[in-house]
């Protein structure tokens, strides 16, 4: 069975990185992935050591009838039995694209941020990106939400029936982030950093929704009891600049390190002691399963998506949203309580072992993409 894979890829981000996840695990004694992308990395040298078929387009473009033409011939080409997609941008054009081809096609949506949600664009971007998604969705056979409040917010703001929502949670290699295979204190000397130093770390894209500017006020609080401290903020993004400036503001960036995009996740975790995700919109972050699965205690804030992950006190803390003050003050409590510290990391990993395996994951799609072949 052949899925062609459509994302925008334009960064490495969550998106991305499931689709290069369940290509690599899916059975290839019955599927065949191949992927129509951007042809930037590490998405494309990654999916040629799989040696998975790859058709470069660019979606940069807001219109692009180029692209359309592109995506038509593809699936003339591959006669693809699926078109997965994931994006606002890729949703868009393959679900055009399917309809356009004269070729029988089920078409599959994964939805990790609802268009209604995109803050780095502005208000008439917006507003053509909700319209295009929504008149465009009944070419769509099924949508797959990353998390049930997704699935919930599909269901009350873009009248999709239930039967037609399927959740699959984002899955982690279990193997590949196993905190008994790295050495801390390697990535630590890489890093030029003290061993006995507290390392406090973020991970995802430098984004308005990332919120990381709380994780930086937050550590202006924290900076005031403790100095012995450098946090971590590892990915890249359109604000980086912004976010530097603003620990340059607060006479605090030496406590800093900003690592830029990095694909040695479960190294850089390793050397964490404290984990945080101050976001303040989430599907289902990644970044946040991959830490709980190296055994690391958390501080989350409290929204929608992270809330089906964790639990407050079990295996993670939970802050306020958009409150440098409750960041700081979880964070401080588990510097001053390891024990508890050492217990949330232990229950973080077994949730992740327990729901949130790949294996899982990979599973769901296969049965999907059965079911559609067979309707």
């Amino acid at each position: 069975m052949k899925i062609l894979y459509v994302i925008e890829n334009n960064n490495f981000g969550g998106g991305e990185q499931a689709f290069l996840q369940l290509a690599k695990g899916l059975n290839r004694r019955e599927f065949e992935p191949i992927f129509a992308c951007s042809g930037n990395e590490p998405l494309v040298s990654n999916l040629k050591k799989e040696n998975i078929k790859i058709y470069p387009i660019g979606m940069h473009k807001q219109i692009s009838l180029n692209l359309l033409s592109q995506l038509i011939n593809i699936i003339k080409t591959e006669k693809p039995d699926i078109i997965h997609s994931q994006s606002g941008r890729a949703n868009f054009y393959s679900r055009i694209a399917k309809n356009y081809s004269d070729i029988t096609i089920k078409s599959v949506s994964t939805i990790a941020v609802p268009v209604e949600l995109f803050d780095n664009i502005n208000y008439f971007k917006k507003t053509f990106y909700i319209l295009a998604d929504k008149l465009t969705e009944k070419y769509t056979n099924k949508f797959i939400a990353v998390s049930e409040s997704l699935k919930k917010w599909l269901i009350n703001n873009h009248n999709i029936t239930a039967n037609n929502i399927l959740t699959i949670y984002n899955g982690i290699e279990l193997e590949r982030f196993n905190p008994k295979v790295y050495d801390p204190e390697k990535i630590r000397k890489e890093l030029n950093l003290d061993n006995n130093l507290i390392l406090i770390g973020t991970i995802g894209r430098l984004t308005y929704e990332k919120a990381q500017r709380f994780f930086i006020q937050a550590a202006e609080n924290i900076l005031k009891l403790h100095s012995n401290i450098k946090f971590l903020i590892i990915g890249d993004g359109d604000l980086r600049k912004t976010l530097e400036k603003m620990a340059k503001d607060l006479n605090i960036y030496q406590y800093f390190l900003f690592t830029g995009f990095r694909e040695d996740i479960p190294e850089l975790l390793s050397a964490l002691d404290i984990y945080v995700l101050p976001s303040i919109h989430e599907g289902q972050p990644v970044s946040l399963l991959e830490a709980m699965c190296m055994g690391k205690p958390c501080v989350v804030t409290n929204i929608e998506g992270i809330n089906e992950v964790v639990k407050d006190n079990e295996n993670a803390l939970v802050s306020q949203s958009a409150n440098p003050g409750s960041i700081a003050e979880k964070i401080l409590f588990l510097l001053k309580d390891k024990i508890k510290a050492r217990e949330l990391g232990k229950n973080a990993r077994e949730t992740v072992r327990n729901k949130f395996s790949v294996k899982n994951t990979i599973s769901a799609h296969e049965k999907l993409y059965h079911e559609l072949k067979n309707e």
